[in-house]
């Protein structure tokens, strides 16, 4: 009997044993999912939304030029029309076609612009849309207008279309400015420009280089009978 209890004694201690094991096998387990499931938690929250698409502009190279160098109108693409049954005699004063009746004969350089055929200014990525900023030189807020478009430093800065110099100024904020007239109400702004090779009253066709960038910034703006517009709206179509 007592050699039966012994056995029966060491039968349950191995059972228990056995129990214990599986016990501890199946915590660790359980710990080790834990750990993985939140490694997977951890590594979701840590992926990134994709960076925004860089708006790379696509410069269309102005009809009449080999695209190796900056269209510019010559001065006979700006000579008067001789009227018919006029001869033409050179006025040592005025410079300018005389007829039979000595009638002067003029044309007017007429420029018809739509912001639906704007193209970018520079390469680079829209960084600002309109809206208020605060200036860290100026210590003030500021409001934005138009676009800030930001690449490469000392790039080309090239007329959004055809129109003419009608000013070139300097602003507190955005440095040396240059604004292009197109016509039907609408100009242009170029800021953070270098010295522009022009002068006010030059003619300049969509896709010239007008300037270039002291930085690496470019502010942009549109204005339309005097209310400012979005560039982001045209640009953005102009990809």
């Amino acid at each position: 009997m007592e050699q039966e209890d012994i056995a029966s004694r060491r039968s349950r201690r191995k059972a228990l044993a056995e129990q214990a094991g599986v016990a501890r096998m199946a915590w660790v387990t359980v710990c080790c999912l834990t750990l993985f499931a939140c490694g997977v938690y951890m590594g979701l929250l840590s992926v990134k939304e994709p960076a925004p698409p860089v708006l790379i502009p696509d410069y269309t190279i102005p009809a009449g030029t080999d695209g190796t160098s900056d269209p510019v109108l010559s001065p006979t693409d700006l000579s008067p029309t001789v009227p018919a049954g006029a001869s033409y005699e050179e006025d040592p004063g005025q410079g300018t076609p005389k007829g039979n009746e000595d009638e002067e004969a003029t044309e007017t350089l007429a420029i018809v612009a739509d912001l639906n055929d704007l193209a970018w200014p520079c390469f680079g990525q829209i960084t600002r849309e309109p809206g208020w900023y605060y200036s860290q030189d100026l210590g003030e807020w500021h409001y934005l207008s138009g676009v800030q478009i930001t690449g490469d430093s000392r790039r080309e800065v090239r007329a959004a279309l055809p129109g003419t110099v009608k000013s070139i100024d300097t602003d507190p904020l955005w440095g040396k400015v240059i604004v292009l007239d197109h016509g039907s109400g609408i100009l242009t702004e170029y800021g953070g420009i270098d010295i522009p090779a022009l002068r006010e009253g030059d003619q300049v066709a969509q896709g010239q280089t007008i300037a270039r960038l002291l930085g690496e910034t470019l502010t942009f703006r549109i204005t339309k009978n005097g209310d400012a517009e979005n560039p982001a709206d045209y640009l953005t179509q102009a990809r």
